[in-house]
Order: structure tokens, then C-alpha cells, then sequence
């Protein structure tokens, strides 16, 4: 049974996009053809590969399992067309992109400058840089919008690759300059950190007002101005001179997992990727056991 490529196209866009008018426009044919190649991949299938309402759009079990087949087939196709277009025998040439997703702390200081070497070295990979809070980091993995992440869990899937990074330490700060003990600046109100720090140390979280300034570079410049208090990483502070950690022995440590899905054959990019990021990781911060 074969799939019509033109069917998958229409499949891959859409799912990617999670929108049919976007995934349309994204391959240049109408809503109502993708539509259509939809609908008929579905019925040669004989199963459901979305789920259609209102709100939103969501994959069905079938339509993951279908997307990672369009990721992986995508993944080798431009490794192959990389390959063919070489004609010096000693150069190297890599095809495709590198889409990753992580938290805020972590994705400008340390994705970026990880990554940068061989996006430097290789000017043909595409480079996407996601930035979610904790828990909306999986999803974007599960959609495809992202093929890699640097998160705080392991989701202990069979299907899906955790590599340990290491561990993130997090501790409260204030301003030298401006001391204002009764405000602690978080990303927003569904920001659990600052409620795990102070869990770690026993500490009642009843009598602070809490103020939303929506990432970390937020909560470093609230923290210099005087806003409040903010649980920070120790990575991103090494430097605030005007910075006082409060009880430096009460650490919130935050373990780092480079996630992907499992593949049969993992391409010479991924290889790299895996690599890089690990070796940066592994640079930036202390060691700890899991």
C-alpha cells in the first residue's frame, strides 16, 4: 500500500502548522485541496489523523505516529540531496534544519552559543529556536514543531530519547542597592519555580506579593531595578556584582534533558547536534548525578 506523496505533503504541512489555512499556504495549494488530500489519506488508511474542532486542531495517535514518518523520511531525503551536491570530495555539507525547543533560561544562553559553531560552519541548515515555559516545552515536541528539546523532565516514553545534561541550580536574589523583601518577581502566574524554592526551603510563600515580568530576562532587570526578589539560575548571575544571593545554601536544582524521538537511522545532523549539545552542557555546568 503506498501513500500519494501530494497526500503526505498536505498531511506534513497542516500537522506542522496545526492549522489547515497555514499548512495550505505553507505549500503553495489551496485550504480546500489540502483538505481534500487529507480526507483521502485518511479514508486509504481507513483511520482518523486529526482531530477536527473549533478550537483547535489536534493529532490523533495515528497522525503522531504519521508525522514522525514524515519527519524522519524529510530528515533523510535532505541528508541524501546534501550528499549528491557535493562534488569536492574533501568538503562536507549537511541539508535540513535544526528546530529545538527549550525554557528561557537556558535556549539564548546556552542553545544558541551550543549551536552556533555549526551553524556557522554550515550556512545551508535552517536553525529554529523555540522558547516555551516548563510545561509547554512537551507538546511542541509531540505537534512537530520542534525535533528537539532541552526540557526539566523525562517523560519515560519508550518512544522518545533522554539524554541527561546536567543540573541547573536556581537560588533567590535580591538588589544590593534596593532591598524589597515582601515582592517576588516570577514569569507569570502560572509560574511554579519560585514556590519550589521555597518548598526546598520550608519556607511560607503566604506573605509575598508576587509580580509578572514573563521571562527570565525579566526577572534579572526586575531584580536591578528594585521590583523584588526572583529565583534565578546561578549561570545567568555570575556576573550581577549588585546582586545578593539570599541563603546560599538553599539551591533549587533543576535537572536538563535533551529529548528527541527514537529513529531507526539517526542522520549525520542529528549525530552533531547531539554532540554539541552535550559537550556545551556538559562545559557550563557542574556535574551532578541525576
Amino acid at each position: 500500500m503506498k501513500l500519494a506523496s501530494n497526500h503526505l505533503e498536505a498531511f506534513y504541512s497542516v500537522a506542522r502548522h496545526l492549522s489547515f489555512s497555514k499548512g495550505a499556504e505553507a505549500i503553495h495549494v489551496t485550504q480546500s485541496a489540502v483538505s481534500q488530500r487529507i480526507s483521502a489519506l485518511e479514508e486509504h488508511l481507513g483511520t482518523s489523523l486529526l482531530i477536527r474542532d473549533r478550537a483547535n486542531l489536534k493529532l490523533t495517535p495515528a497522525g503522531e505516529k504519521l508525522l514522525r514518518f514524515c519527519q524522519y523520511q524529510e530528515q533523510h531525503e535532505n541528508e541524501l540531496l546534501s550528499e549528491l551536491k557535493v562534488t569536492d570530495s574533501k568538503s562536507q555539507s549537511l541539508g535540513g534544519e535544526i528546530r529545538i525547543g527549550g525554557f528561557s533560561s537556558i535556549a539564548r544562553s546556552n542553545i544558541v552559543p551550543a549551536l552556533a559553531p555549526l551553524l556557522q560552519k554550515h550556512s545551508e541548515l535552517g536553525f529554529t529556536l523555540v522558547t516555551k515555559e516548563l510545561n509547554d516545552l512537551l507538546p511542541i515536541l509531540k505537534n512537530g514543531e520542534v525535533d528537539y528539546l532541552v526540557s526539566n523532565q523525562d517523560p519515560e516514553r519508550q518512544d522518545i530519547e533522554a539524554i541527561y545534561l546536567g543540573i541547573e541550580e536556581n537560588v533567590l536574589v535580591e538588589s544590593k542597592r534596593f532591598q524589597n523583601s515582601l515582592n517576588c518577581l516570577d514569569h507569570d502566574a502560572n509560574d511554579v519555580t519560585t514556590g519550589s524554592y521555597f518548598k526546598v526551603s520550608k519556607k511560607d510563600t503566604k506573605n509575598f506579593q508576587r509580580r509578572y515580568v514573563d521571562d527570565v530576562y525579566g526577572l534579572i532587570d526586575g531584580v536591578k531595578h528594585g521590583l523584588g526578589r526572583a529565583v534565578l539560575p546561578k549561570h545567568l548571575i555570575r556576573n550581577e556584582k549588585d546582586f545578593r544571593i539570599l541563603r546560599p545554601d538553599v539551591i533549587l536544582k533543576i535537572p536538563m534533558y535533551l529529548l528527541f524521538y527514537k529513529q531507526p537511522y539517526y542522520s549525520k545532523l542529528h549525530a552533531l547536534v547531539v554532540k554539541d549539545l552535550q559537550h556545551y552542557f556538559q562545559q557550563q555546568f557542574t556535574p551532578h548525578t541525576k
